[in-house]
């Protein structure tokens, strides 16, 4: 029992002694690739215990917009229903930028179709209240123009100019292949790469060696 334990907690040591995994996803809220991306494998590897400990995930709900920055105007590739879309994501990740807190809303928001996100405030209200958000002091953002604007702004800066399409994965500065279907592995493979170790990758790297 004393062995076990301590083999626990080097691993426990060893994980934290890492530095995390930077995880950048770029998506757009009316894209279907990313709503799949998001409730197949990206929620379900934050759900897992211990991944939230290993990786960083940057989130950035822009996509394939274009920005215009004298007019300040921004055009998005599903018209403005998915531009109120992100900006409303934005505002979540701003306003709660631990990812324990804004994945699942943006989960939430990915497994509602498509008619139902259609400007409708009560599909960002529902989602917020479900996980526990102030959704007044979202909207608050969301309905603030000139905050509203800086935050398209930010995540225009935040997607990379060279992007091809979306959803757009990046796992420590090497583009994930989305078609792999292993997200949790591909992050548990940077993670040793960087001399990490967690007992939530055991699985997860038996697999990729297999």
């Amino acid at each position: 029992m004393k062995f076990a334990a301590t083999v626990l907690l080097a691993s426990i040591a060893t994980a934290f002694a890492t530095d995390p995994v930077e995880v950048l996803v770029c998506v757009e809220a009316l894209c279907p690739a990313c709503e799949g991306f998001v409730t197949d494998y990206l929620l379900p590897t934050a759900n897992t215990p211990g991944m939230n400990d290993i990786m960083k995930v940057t989130y950035v709900p822009y996509g394939n917009a274009k920005i215009d920055l004298d007019a300040k105007t921004v055009t998005c590739q599903h018209g403005d229903t998915e531009c109120f879309a992100n900006s409303y994501e934005q505002c979540v990740i701003d306003i709660y930028p631990d990812q324990a807190d804004f994945l699942p809303f943006v989960a939430c928001i990915a497994a509602v179709p498509t008619q139902f996100k259609m400007s409708q405030d009560k599909t960002f209200q529902e989602c917020a209240e479900d996980n526990n958000l102030d959704f007044d002091v979202i909207k608050t953002c969301h309905d603030d123009a000139d905050r509203a604007w800086d935050l398209q702004v930010k995540n225009s800066e935040l997607t990379p100019a060279d992007h091809q399409y979306t959803p757009w994965i990046v796992i420590d500065d090497d583009l994930y292949d989305n078609s792999s279907h292993d997200f949790q592995g591909a992050v548990c493979a940077a993670f040793a790469a960087k001399g990490g170790s967690s007992d939530a990758c055991a699985a997860a790297l038996s697999k990729v060696t297999m």
